[in-house]
Order: C-alpha cells, then structure tokens, then sequence
C-alpha cells in the first residue's frame, strides 16, 4: 500500500516580485467612460499547467490584480526562472475579480475583465525555445510595438459598470464570460476563439423571469452579489 506524505517548497523570494522590471502598457479608448475613482478590490489567484502541456508540468503562474495593474510571477519547482515578473498596466481601467487563464491549441490565454470592457491576451506556448534556457513565460508576452498582434479586447455595450466577473472555456475555446454589474444585474458575454469585428454576444440573464423567482426573498430584493459557473458536457451551469 503506497502512503503519501505533505511537502513543502520554499522559493527564493515571497510569492509576488518587490520590483518589476518590465510593464506593458494596454491603452485606454477614448470613448469609453474612466472609473479611476471607483473602489475595486484587489483580487489573486493562480494558473498551473496539465499534464497535457509536455515540459510546463511543473511551472505555475500568480496573478494579483491591483486596481489598472496586473501583477504576474512564474515559478518552477525545477529550477529557477529568467524574467519572470510582469506588470501589465491598463491606462485609464479597474480590473475586476475575476482574472483567468487557459492553455489551448498550443497557446496562453490571458482573459482581464475590467469594469467596462474584456481584454483577452494571447501567447504562443514555445516548449523548446522556454526550456532551453530556463526561460519563463512571460518572457514571450508581447512587446508594446508587438501587442496589436497577441492582444484584443471589447467593450461592453451593456450599460452599466461591471464589478465582479467568472470566466469559463469550452474545449473549442470559446468563453463564457458571467458578469455581475453595479445594479446587481447578471450578464452574460460570450467570447469565440476567433474574435471577428462584430460586438460581443451579451446576455442580460437576471432579467429571466426563472433567475428572478429563484433569487427572490421576503422582502423583495433579488439581486445577484456574486456568480461562479462550470462548464460541463457542453452546458454552461
């Protein structure tokens, strides 16, 4: 009978860098109203690779959101890596909870829902060219003279202000991204791998009259303060 006994890894520095030494900078669109003064709470989490992705097994990437900043570090349980720190700076925009990344069809998928649009970066997964020298991913996140290339995003043209966000993908990589706004409305945007120019499709669902019975209470209020989903079988829950 095998028996299994807890680890632990200390790494060479505290989870988040003191310092990073590169930003990319995300510009801001003029027509689309700022929220500078709003307060959005910081929010964390974190992304580890299948056992799918050969070579990235183990290698995990943290994320910290810090009101138009987006703390990034890699670490490996390997050996330690080169550049991997990354602050991504949206100008003039508030990251909301609800920050998640993917691997599919050989990629990195970075989907950042702000409180009035969704950014979606993407990195091409070099197994090779990263291991060779120790490099992190981050590393290949673009340039700014580069960044038209890995980088998309689209507002929403749903009014109101987002505050809160949880984002699924489908194996065809077509996310769901479930919204809670400012009103306490859920929306529902639906983001394909292959962006074309059209809007976004936006689902307002808390104006179902099934969504409105079942949050409905004594005294009347039936907003929705927070929102989690799973994708399984091809349904969206």
């Amino acid at each position: 009978m095998d028996t299994f006994d807890s680890s632990e890894l200390a790494f060479n520095r505290t989870y988040f860098a003191k310092k990073y030494s590169r930003t990319l900078k995300i510009p801001a669109d003029a027509h689309i109203p700022t929220f500078s003064s709003s307060e959005v709470p910081q929010s964390s989490g974190c992304f580890n690779f299948s056992k799918n992705n050969l070579g990235f097994e183990n290698r995990f990437i943290l994320w910290r959101s810090d009101g138009p900043n987006l703390y990034l570090d890699e670490y490996s349980t390997d050996h330690d890596l080169q550049s991997s720190s990354l602050c991504i700076n949206f100008n003039r925009a508030n990251i909301i909870p609800g920050v998640k990344m993917f691997s599919h069809c050989g990629m990195l998928i970075l989907i950042i829902p702000t409180q009035a649009a969704i950014h979606r970066i993407m990195v091409r997964l070099a197994r090779d060219d990263v291991n060779s020298g120790h490099k992190s991913i981050l590393a290949y996140f673009p340039r700014d003279e580069d960044l038209s290339l890995h980088w998309d995003c689209r507002h929403l043209t749903t009014p109101g202000t987002a505050i809160k966000a949880e984002i699924n993908m489908t194996s065809a990589g077509h996310a769901f991204i479930s919204m809670v706004m400012s009103d306490n409305q859920l929306l529902l945007v639906e983001c394909p791998f292959k962006i074309g120019p059209e809007p976004l499709k936006e689902t307002m669902l808390q104006e179902s009259r099934r969504l409105t019975i079942l949050w409905k209470t004594n005294d009347e209020r039936n907003g929705v303060v927070d929102v989690a989903s799973a994708y399984v079988e091809d349904d969206l829950l």
